[in-house]
Formats: structure tokens, sequence, C-alpha cells
């Protein structure tokens, strides 16, 4: 696992290697349809049925109608707030610590155990039915559904380390009109922010040399977002920061008082839903984490308008020619193309 200063050496190592190298190979083309596509949507929400998704945060978690939370002193369980009787959502009854449909009255433990069903003769006996659970862990704060395994490449293992003892704070969410690879995209490469967000970045001198870094389908991306000083301390990542994309969906972006998760939620071919959540580092700095969030969510509007007019664009099927800046966008769509070819 990587420290912050190994980080920092290699980030300063690349910059270099970049200034000295004046070719910029790797340059590729897609057409605007997988942007577009009805069937290409579908395929990918088959191909990446099964990969580990973002619930959110336990504090959003609890709040959403959708799921129910079950906590012990040790760990918790997550289950679809679905009666396997017939799919009404449960209600929780404090005073027996018990949950129970409102539509026919089946009632339920918190291990998601059938307690009581109800009808002539009881059709089913106590323990005979059970919610059903979701798999899930916890990586940096945030609730991850699905299969673990898909989660191997390490670089959990680092945003658990990097987000020991957070503070959770806020939520705030948008729906944008873009394919969800859009925002992918826009996330992946920082060769547009002088460019898109020189109202907030103005002398961000090094924008074209963030070090990008694969493991599996998962990428490191480490970024100076203001002029970079080898000098500078590193404590709280002042001078860089380090953002992991967990493919597919979602990205953590590690600040100098807290960190941002990014969650996209494709909903259609040209509609998607993108959630992002604060933590601190420490309570001392909730106030400077509250500001850099602030930032953020107007840079963040500032892509959403571009992305927006990239899908309207999509209309008119052009072909897309991408340059050796958007290596990590490329193999996204490498790794999309595999999985459906497997499919």
């Amino acid at each position: 696992m990587s420290s912050l200063l190994e980080i920092k050496h290699e980030l300063q190592e690349y910059i270099q290697k970049e200034k000295d190298t004046p070719a910029r190979p790797d340059n590729f083309i897609i057409t605007n349809s997988v942007y577009s596509s009805l069937e290409r949507y579908e395929q990918e929400s088959t191909a990446l049925e099964n990969f580990p998704k973002i619930l959110g945060p336990l504090t959003e978690v609890k709040k959403l109608k959708e799921f129910i939370v079950s906590e012990t002193e040790s760990t918790f369980k997550v289950f679809y707030n679905s009666c396997p009787h017939r799919g009404a959502r449960l209600e929780s009854n404090p005073a027996s610590d018990h949950l129970t449909c409102p539509y026919h009255g089946w009632t339920f433990d918190k291990e998601g155990q059938l307690l009581k069903s109800t009808g002539h003769n009881c059709p089913f006996p106590k323990g005979a039915l059970k919610l059903r659970e979701l798999k899930n862990h916890v990586v940096g704060g945030m609730i991850f559904t699905g299969d673990s395994s898909q989660m191997d490449s390490g670089f959990h293992q680092e945003i658990q380390s990097f987000s020991k003892k957070a503070k959770y704070l806020t939520s705030k969410n948008y729906e944008v009109a873009c394919n969800w690879k859009f925002l992918v995209e826009s996330l992946l490469e920082t060769y547009h922010f002088p460019f898109a967000h020189d109202t907030f970045l103005a002398g961000f001198n090094n924008a074209f040399f963030s070090l990008g870094t694969s493991s599996g389908f998962d990428s490191r991306i480490v970024v100076p977002l203001e002029n970079f000083d080898e000098t500078r301390s590193i404590d709280g990542f002042d001078g860089i920061n380090v953002m992991y994309f967990l493919f597919p969906y979602s990205f953590v972006l590690f600040m100098s008082a807290g960190y941002v998760w990014f969650k996209i939620d494709p909903l259609g071919k040209d509609q998607c839903r993108f959630t992002f959540s604060l933590f601190s580092y420490h309570d001392d700095l909730d106030e400077v984490a509250r500001k850099s969030f602030v930032v953020l969510e107007k840079i963040l509007n500032q892509d959403f308008v571009i992305l927006e007019g990239q899908q309207q664009n999509t209309v008119h099927n052009q072909r897309n020619h991408f340059t050796g800046y958007e290596k990590l966008i490329k193999q996204m769509h490498k790794n999309l193309n595999e999985l459906i070819a497997e499919r």
C-alpha cells in the first residue's frame, strides 16, 4: 500500500516525464452512438449488473424507504424493505424491535426472519421465510452492495487507511441530462480543468499532468490542484489531491480537510443521478471541509452544463477523437467493451 509521501514522489517524477515527452500516443476514436443508443445502454446495464454499487453513507441509507438497516454493536445488515408475502414495505415497531407489514400484519425480527404470518392456519411457520439481504461492505464510510470479490484491486485498502475516523457531514444530488459515461469521463481526466474551471482554478499550472495508476478496472488519479511546490508539507494532502475511481460508477476525492464520494446512478441512456457526500477528517476541520464542498459544487455545475450539451450533440452521430491525455477514459471504454463481449 502506498504512503502519501510515495504518492507525492510518484507525481513529481511523472510530471517531469510528461514535460520531457513531446509525443502524445494512445489517441483513439469512438462514435457518439455509445452515449445515445438504447441497445448499447441495455448491454452495459446487463454487463455491469454484478459490480458493486454505492448505497450511500450509513446515515443516509437509514433514511431510504427502499432498505432496512439492522444494527448490532459490531456490525449491521441491509435488507430490501419488501415483505416476501406480497412485496409491501414494512414498518418498524420500536417497542418490540420488530418489523411489521401494514398490509397483512406479517412480522419479522431484526435478523430478517419471519416471526408470524397471518391468515387461516398461518400458512408459513416461524422462521420459514426471510427478508432478502443485500451483500454489503463498507469502504471509506460508504456502504457498497454487490459482489465484494469485484473490489480486489487493493485501492479500497488505501481508501480505508486515509479515511479512518472520518465524520460524515452532508450529501447533495443532481439529475443530469447526459449518459452516465460522460460524467465518469469528466472525472477521469484533468485536461479540461484550466479551461472549463478557470474561474476557480486560475494559476493552476499542471493541468495536463495528473498521474493515473490502474489496477484491474480501478484507478488512482493524483492531481496537483494548485501551483505545485515540492517543498510544501503533505499534511492533509496539501499541494495535491488524490482521487480513486472504483469501476464503474464511483469516485472518492481526498482534499485537505476531508473527502468527497461521487456516486453516479444511470437512469437511462441520456439521464443519470449524480450524488456527492462530504466527510471531514476531524471536528475542527468541518467548516473548512464545507467551504471546499461549496467550491466543488460550483465546479461540478460547470461540468454539468457542458456534459448536457455533449449529450444533445450525440444526435449528430459524429466520431469523437480522444488524445493521449485521456488514457484512463480509453481504458474504461476498453473494459466496457470486453465485459459486453463476454455476455
